[in-house]
C-alpha cells in the first residue's frame, strides 16, 4: 500500500525542489497525453472547472480527487472560447474537463471549430494533456 502524501506537504516539497518532474506533482495519476490540439469528447464527461496558468495540472489533480468517481482528467486552452481570453484570443485560463472513466488520446476529438462569443472567431484547442488515476 502506497503511503499518503498530502498535497499540500508534496507542493511545498516540489518548490523546494527546481529538478523535481512534473509526474513528482501530481501523485497517484499518470500522464496518458500531452500538447494535443483536441479536447477529449466522452459519454464519461462529468464537469469542468477553469484553472489558472501557473499550475493548472496540479490545480486539475486536486479539482478531480474531490469528485466522486473522477477516474481521468484533460486539461487545455480553448482558444477563443466562453472562458476569459486575452486580446490575441489565447485563453487565459486553461479548461479542466472532469471523467468518470480513463481517458486517452483516441478521444481527443474536440479540436474547436465553434463560433463562441459571436463575433466570428473560431475557437481552437492548444497544450491539451491527459491524466488518469491510478488505482
Amino acid at each position: 500500500m502506497r503511503p499518503l502524501v498530502s498535497l499540500v506537504v508534496l507542493a511545498a516539497f516540489v518548490a523546494a525542489s527546481p529538478v523535481a518532474e512534473l509526474d513528482a506533482r501530481v501523485p497517484f495519476f499518470s500522464q496518458v497525453f500531452d500538447n494535443a490540439t483536441a479536447a477529449t469528447q466522452s459519454s464519461s464527461y462529468m464537469t469542468f472547472t477553469l484553472v489558472e496558468p501557473g499550475t493548472p495540472v496540479e490545480d486539475c489533480v486536486e479539482f478531480c480527487i474531490k469528485i466522486c468517481d473522477c477516474k481521468g482528467i484533460n486539461v487545455y486552452l480553448d482558444n477563443f472560447g466562453k472562458g476569459i481570453t486575452l486580446p490575441n484570443g489565447q485563453a487565459e485560463l486553461y479548461t479542466c474537463s472532469a471523467f468518470s472513466d480513463a481517458i486517452d488520446s483516441s478521444m481527443n476529438t474536440n479540436a474547436g471549430g465553434q463560433d463562441q462569443h459571436g463575433d466570428g472567431h473560431l475557437n481552437f484547442i492548444t497544450k491539451s494533456s491527459g491524466w488518469v488515476r491510478d488505482f
